[in-house]
């Protein structure tokens, strides 16, 4: 919301300065966020006459003007498409400034003809966002003069309106609400109405399904008005704030959009077939609008229609069809109000921005309408000329008297202190409130037609306390408790998720947290059913509720590379859902990793990319934090998800209990999802995970128990089939003897030697507890250890073994 100082002082009687008006605003809950003054240097540039123009000899989108300066006769070459013999605009001759770039204007030549200044747009001198065209200045404007003494040198104020201030989208709103706070006088403007010589020859009707959508609309014939250019006041009024001046008509009714907040719209009667009628539209109806787009209308959007069709979207927008020109002499003015849900609605589907819109949609004054069409009349009679009619009516003035009462106790209650009665009701009543004072002091309060958010008791008490000043509520501590504060405690789930999280975090994961829903697309990747549908979501990406962490978590890292940041290693601790009744869903925790390992540093002479090892040491850190003997864990490519790679994937087991998978996200998903390989990730269900906990209560540690004898350690090279995977080998290894054996691990594979098949050395650490191992003990132990892992793979031996002792350290 915009509009300049001299603008409110139209409506407010004041002497308070720019500073102490931006002040008080802010205070009473309209935020300025600008405050704009033109810059001295707009001084420097002169309003010009254009007396000739013609295309360009070379260049046909360029027009060389020539240009009356008031001081003798100036070249020009612009490319704008509104500029026109008679048209006057301002120049920048070489040597000005320009206020938005700071650049010098300089003379030039053009394919060989010479420039000697630069026609400006609204947006080069900083009064407007159109650059587009260059800006024209009222036809009465003396060429020669500066651009201060033909614009506004108001201070425009720009404003943010809460949604439920609607009356404060007019100027007269502003002034009203500043009046309530002491910082001037408002002044009232009584509404004179226009009596009508004749009786409108057009007629107007609702549907009965229009009623509810329009409560009231009223209309009136203006026949003989001559639609010349607006006088300069108001054109220059419409100019502070950013609106481009059009016609006399139609700037009238953008003026009083801004200053009563009362949106209106003009006919032209001439182009109108019988009579008018608000009515739903029919599915595919047209209307060519005067934006220059055509909208293809629904069955849900109110419009206002002739014989012909629609000529108007209610409280939007209206058609070129009807639009007043030069050449309209009898008009139909429309005053309406418009329900607000199906402006909203219409709005929204068609992508129509206006300043009806913002206005309808919030809410307007449903007292105004007539008030609204009497000072749009009178204007256009003074301004254009003309004979009204009578009015036409179609409709009644909602109900819209509401009685509330305000109880000092629950002033006191919700605010903290307490105000004597006298100044709650001069709170109340300098914003139009009629309030009588009732037994025991309580306040009944009857809020004006333009303030439609006083709904309720607590509205009363929040308005009165604005009023009165923010910054003049006392600062009370409040009452210590009787009772001591309960010292924090954690559940044992809640514990272990604590050290779990900060697991991750050691291993230089960050943790995220995603939302629970996500688009039923990228569920129906990590979910056959395509996810649970929610009933209500809050957007169309959010429809669904997650059966995966992982999908949420490679749209972060997405978005991560999307702003450089490409090397991603992210964590959530969080339930995914696999039903829509209460208990269906699973605490887990999941993990991806992006882009490279490390960063790149000169020892290294190539950064590594990450891989399925380091989501593999993820996904093991959890279980073995909690207490869970690596040792135990067994690596199975059996039963993991389709979202991982096939080959290049893992369940993490303990016995028969699945504990989670990790490996590489399959490529169909990662390009689904338009993510960067190589990507890496990992889940562990951690209600699997939780039960199989071994550690006490006790929080200390047990004792330290070093073996008194050396551990041996002792090479063994199997040739096995390709296919079998290296975790079987180690299984079967272990087992062989749990008691002896605690440590076996892979340390060599070679491939290609025979097709099919494949050479994997492990090593195997022997512990002996009660007496030194003698190579009897040793070969004996080496045996059937070759015969178990026999037995469970078919691997044979390869080459003889390697025996060596490890010393203590």
């Amino acid at each position: 919301m915009k509009f300049s100082l001299s603008w409110l002082k139209e409506h407010l009687e004041t002497s308070a300065t720019v500073p102490e008006i931006r002040e008080k605003l802010t205070m009473i809950g309209l935020e300025v966020e600008n405050v704009k003054e033109f810059p001295p240097s707009l001084d420097n540039f002169t309003v010009v006459e254009i007396l000739k123009t013609e295309k360009h000899t070379h260049l046909d989108q360029l027009i060389v003007c020539q240009v009356e300066t008031g001081s003798g006769l100036l070249q020009v070459i612009c490319e704008a498409s509104n500029v026109r013999t008679g048209m006057k605009s301002l120049l920048a001759r070489p040597g000005v400034i320009s206020p938005f770039s700071g650049k010098l204007f300089q003379e030039k030549t053009i394919h060989g003809i010479k420039s000697q200044g630069m026609l400006c747009s609204a947006w080069e001198l900083q009064l407007g966002e159109d650059s587009s065209r260059v800006l024209e200045l009222p036809a009465d404007v003396p060429t020669g003069a500066t651009a201060l003494e033909v614009l506004a040198r108001d201070p425009v104020f720009e404003i943010v309106v809460a949604p439920n201030r609607p009356d404060c989208l007019g100027v007269q709103g502003v002034a009203r609400e500043l009046a309530a706070t002491g910082l001037g006088v408002f002044k009232t403007v009584p509404s004179v109405p226009v009596s009508g010589t004749y009786i409108s020859p057009l007629t107007l009707t609702r549907t009965v399904a229009a009623e509810m959508a329009c409560p009231i609309f009223v209309g009136r014939f203006i026949r003989g008005v001559h639609n010349g250019p607006s006088p300069m006041w108001l054109q220059r009024r419409l100019m502070a704030v950013g609106l481009r001046p059009i016609s006399a008509l139609v700037d009238i009714t953008n003026l009083l959009s801004l200053d009563v907040a009362r949106p209106l719209h003009v006919f032209d009667a001439d182009n109108l077939k019988g009579s008018l009628t608000v009515r739903l539209a029919r599915d595919g109806e047209i209307l060519h609008a005067i934006d220059n787009k055509t909208y293809v209308l629904q069955n849900n959007m109110l419009v206002i229609a002739d014989n012909i069709g629609p000529q108007s979207l209610a409280g939007l927008i209206g058609g070129t069809a009807t639009a007043c020109s030069e050449k309209t002499v009898n008009v139909f003015l429309e005053s309406a109000l418009f329900e607000q849900t199906w402006v909203a609605r219409a709005g929204r589907t068609l992508a129509i921005e206006s300043e009806a819109r913002c206005r309808f949609e919030r809410g307007l004054d449903p007292a105004a309408v007539i008030a609204g069409a009497e000072r749009a009349t009178r204007l256009m009679i003074d301004l254009c000329g003309g004979e009204a009619s009578t009015l036409v009516v179609s409709g009644t003035e909602p109900i819209w008297r509401r009685t509330l009462s305000l109880r000092p106790e629950r002033f006191r209650r919700l605010t903290g202190f307490e105000l004597p009665v006298s100044i709650m009701q001069k709170c109340l009543n300098v914003v139009g409130c009629t309030v009588r004072v009732r037994a025991n002091n309580v306040l009944t309060v009857t809020p004006p037609s333009w303030r439609r958010d006083l709904e309720a008791e607590d509205n009363l008490v929040e308005e009165i306390v604005r009023l009165h000043g923010y910054q003049n509520v006392p600062s009370i501590s409040l009452p210590l408790p009787k009772v001591p504060v309960p010292t924090h405690v954690l559940i044992k789930s809640q514990q272990r998720q604590s050290q779990l999280r900060r697991t991750l975090a050691a291993r230089g994961m960050l943790e995220t947290i995603t939302w629970s829903f996500m688009s039923s697309t990228n569920a129906a990747l990590f979910d056959e059913d395509r996810g649970i549908s929610l009933a209500n979501p809050m957007s169309t990406a959010l429809d669904t509720l997650r059966p995966s962490l992982l999908p949420n978590l490679i749209l972060a890292a997405r978005r991560n590379a999307a702003y450089g940041m490409p090397d991603s290693a992210l964590f959530e601790v969080g339930p995914q859902f696999y039903g829509d009744t209460p208990g269906a869903q699973q605490l887990v925790a999941a993990g991806i990793r992006t882009g490279y390992a490390r960063p790149r540093h000169w020892s290294r002479p190539s950064p590594r990319s990450v891989d399925v090892f380091d989501v593999k040491a993820d996904a093991m850190a959890l279980p073995a934090i909690l207490g869970v003997p690596l040792k135990e864990l067994q690596i199975s490519r059996e039963s993991v998800p389709r979202w991982y790679h096939p080959g290049r994937s893992s369940a993490l087991k303990l016995g028969h209990t699945v504990l989670g998978w990790f490996g590489e996200i399959h490529p169909l998903v990662i390009r689904a999802l338009d993510a960067q390989s190589p990507l890496v990730g990992f889940e562990i269900l951690l209600e699997t995970l939780f039960p199989l906990n071994p550690l006490k209560a006790s929080s200390r540690h047990p004792p330290l128990n070093l073996p008194p004898f050396h551990p041996v350690v002792r090479d063994f090279a199997f040739v096995v089939d390709s296919t079998v995977p290296a975790e079987t080998i180690l299984k079967a290894a272990r087992d062989s003897n749990k008691s002896l054996i605690v440590a076996v691990q892979v340390f060599d594979l070679y491939e290609g030697f025979e097709e099919n098949r494949k050479s994997l050395a492990i090593s195997v650490t022997l512990q002996p507890k009660e007496r030194p191992l003698t190579d009897t003990d040793i070969e004996a132990l080496s045996s059937h250890l070759i015969q178990s892992v026999f037995q469970a793979t078919g691997a044979m031996l390869r080459r003889p073994q390697r025996t060596h002792s490890v010393p203590l350290s």
